[in-house]
C-alpha cells in the first residue's frame, strides 16, 4: 500500500539504477504521472542545457502489456516539453541505441525491463551518441522529480495509444546488422532461435534467414505476459533440450530486450557470456583485429576467462557489474571487445551497448569459418564458484572492519594464482555478496564460510543465503 501511495523520491534514493529506471509497471516510479514527468523533464534538459531546438526522441518497446501505456506517457511528456517523438515499435534495446546515434536524435528510450518478468518494466535512456545517459543528466532528472514539478494526475489510458510506429526504423537496424560483419554467409547452418517472446521476436528470425541460415523459431510470439516466462537467456536448459531435439547446429537464446545472449552447441552444451567473449576475442586476435590485446569484463567473470586469455597473451580488465561500466572502460582503454558473464557482449566500433543479435551473428560466422562443430571450439574450463549473500544493517568500508579485511586478505593469499575472491555490497539490496572461485570445491566453501562468519560477527543483522 505504501508503495502505491508514493509519489516522489525520498532522501538518499535514486531513480536510476545500473540500467535505467526499473520497477513494477503502474507503481512508482513507473506510474503514469512519473513516467510523463520523466519524458517532460528529459525534453527540458535537452532544450535548456543542450540548447537543442525541437529535440527528437526515438522510442521502442519489448512487447510487455504495460509498454503501450508507458510509451504513450513518455510521448505526451516529451511533446509537452517541445520535442518530437519517433516510435520504432517492437525492437531490441541495442536497436534504439543504434538508431539514436545514426538518425541524429537527441535521445533514445527503450521501454523494457530486460530479463525481468512481465509485471515489471523499465525506461532505458540513451544519449545522442547511443551511450547510456550520462550520470549528470540522470541526476538532473532526479532532482527535478524530487522538486515535484511538472506532475500530471490520472492513470494510464484505458486504451493507450502510443505514436504510430515507423517500420523504416526497424528496417534500418536490420540492414545494419546484416551488413555489419562483412555480410556473413550462414548457408548450411541450422539455427534454433529462442527470442524470449520479447523485443527480437520479429527481427531475429528475419536476420538469420537473410544471412542464409535455416531458422527454427521458438518463443517468438509475445502476448504481453509471456516475455522471459521459462524461455530465453535466463532459461537456457530449455534451449539445450530443443537444439538436440531438432538437430540444430547451434541455438541462440536472447533475453526480453535482446541485449544479452546465451548460446547452445549441437551437443546441448550451454555457452555463457564468458565462453562467448573468449571465442570472439580469440577470433579477433587471429584476424589481427584485437588491438590492444585486451578484453574488458566485470568482476563476475569466471577466473577461467582471465587465465585462458592470459595464455594467448590477452589482458582481462575487470569493471563493476553493468554493461555501461564495461563500455566506459572500453572507451577509456580503446578496447575492441568487452562484456559480461550474463551475456552482454559489446563490439567496438559497431555498438555502444550489449547486442545479442550482433554477438550471435559474430559467433555463427566464427563457427562457419572454422568448419568445425561449435562444441569443438570450447576452451574455457570454468572453476567452481560459490556465492553467499549476507544481510547487513549498515554500509561500511571493509577496511574499517579489521576482522573482515583480514579474512578477505587471507583468502586472497590462499587462492593467489589458483582462483579469486570477491566481496562486495549489492547495489540494490542491503546485502554483502561473498564469492570465491577455485578448483577445490571444499576449499572454496571453507573460504566463503570464513568470510561470511566474520561479516556476521561484525556487520550482519540477518542470515546468509547461498546459491551456486
Amino acid at each position: 500500500m505504501a508503495q502505491e501511495a508514493k509519489t516522489t523520491l525520498g532522501k538518499g534514493e535514486r531513480l536510476f539504477g545500473t540500467d535505467g529506471v526499473r520497477g513494477e509497471a503502474g507503481l512508482y516510479p513507473l506510474d503514469p504521472e512519473t513516467v510523463e514527468s520523466i519524458g517532460y523533464i528529459l525534453g527540458q534538459v535537452l532544450i535548456r542545457d543542450r540548447a537543442i531546438h525541437n529535440p527528437v526522441l526515438i522510442i521502442g518497446w519489448d512487447g510487455r502489456e504495460s509498454g503501450p501505456g508507458i510509451v504513450a506517457s513518455l510521448d505526451a511528456g516529451f511533446r509537452r516539453s517541445g520535442g518530437t517523438v519517433m516510435f520504432a515499435g517492437l525492437i531490441p534495446t541495442p536497436g534504439i541505441a543504434f538508431l539514436t546515434r545514426v538518425r541524429g536524435a537527441a535521445a533514445g528510450i527503450s521501454v523494457s525491463a530486460s530479463h525481468n518478468p512481465y509485471q515489471d518494466n523499465g525506461i532505458k535512456i540513451f544519449s545522442s551518441t547511443g551511450e547510456k545517459l550520462p550520470a549528470a543528466e540522470e541526476l538532473e532528472i532526479e532532482e527535478r522529480l524530487i522538486a515535484g514539478g511538472d506532475r500530471r494526475s490520472g492513470g494510464f489510458p484505458k486504451a493507450p495509444h502510443p505514436p504510430e510506429a515507423d517500420p523504416a526504423l526497424v528496417e534500418s537496424y536490420l540492414k545494419f546488422l546484416s551488413e555489419s560483419d562483412g555480410n556473413p554467409d550462414l548457408r548450411g547452418l541450422k539455427i534454433l532461435v529462442d527470442a524470449a517472446n520479447g523485443a527480437a521476436s520479429e527481427i531475429a528470425p528475419r536476420l538469420f534467414e537473410t544471412l542464409g541460415a535455416q531458422v527454427i523459431v521458438d518463443a517468438a510470439a509475445p502476448n504481453g505476459r509471456n516475455i522471459n516466462d521459462g524461455v530465453g537467456a535466463l532459461h537456457p536448459g530449455r534451449l539445450s533440450s530443443r537444439v538436440m531435439e531438432v538437430g540444430a547446429d547451434l541455438g541462440i537464446a536472447l533475453d526480453g530486450d535482446a541485449d544479452r545472449l546465451v548460446m547452445v552447441d549441437a551437443t546441448g552444451g550451454i555457452w555463457d557470456g564468458d565462453d562467448l567473449l573468449y571465442l570472439c576475442a580469440d577470433a579477433l586476435l587471429r584476424e589481427g583485429k584485437l588491438s590492444p590485446k585486451l578484453v574488458v569484463a566485470t568482476v563476475m567473470s569466471n577466473f577461467a576467462l582471465e587465465s585462458s586469455l592470459a595464455a594467448i597473451g590477452v589482458e582481462l580488465d575487470r569493471t563493476p557489474v553493468g554493461d555501461k561500466w564495461v563500455w566506459a572502460e572500453m572507451v577509456r582503454r580503446n578496447a575492441q571487445i568487452g562484456g559480461e558473464q550474463s551475456g552482454h557482449l559489446i563490439f567496438r566500433p559497431l555498438a555502444t551497448t550489449g547486442d545479442g543479435l550482433l554477438a550471435a551473428m559474430r559467433v555463427a560466422d566464427i563457427v562457419v569459418a572454422s568448419k568445425r562443430p561449435m562444441a569443438e571450439l570450447r576452451v574455457l574450463r570454468k572453476l567452481p564458484q560459490l556465492m553467499k549473500n549476507v544481510r547487513v544493517g549498515r554500509r561500511v568500508s571493509f577496511d574499517q572492519v579489521p576482522q573482515v579485511a583480514e579474512e578477505i586478505a587471507a583468502a586472497e593469499r590462499r587462492l593467489a594464482g589458483r582462483g579469486r575472491v570477491l566481496v562486495r555490497y549489492s547495489g540494490t539490496e542491503p546485502l554483502i555478496r561473498v564469492m570465491a572461485e577455485g578448483a577445490n570445491v571444499a576449499e572454496v566453501e571453507e573460504i566463503v564460510d570464513l568470510i561470511v562468519h566474520s561479516i556476521e560477527n561484525t556487520l550482519s543483522n540477518g542470515k546468509s543465503a547461498a546459491w551456486n
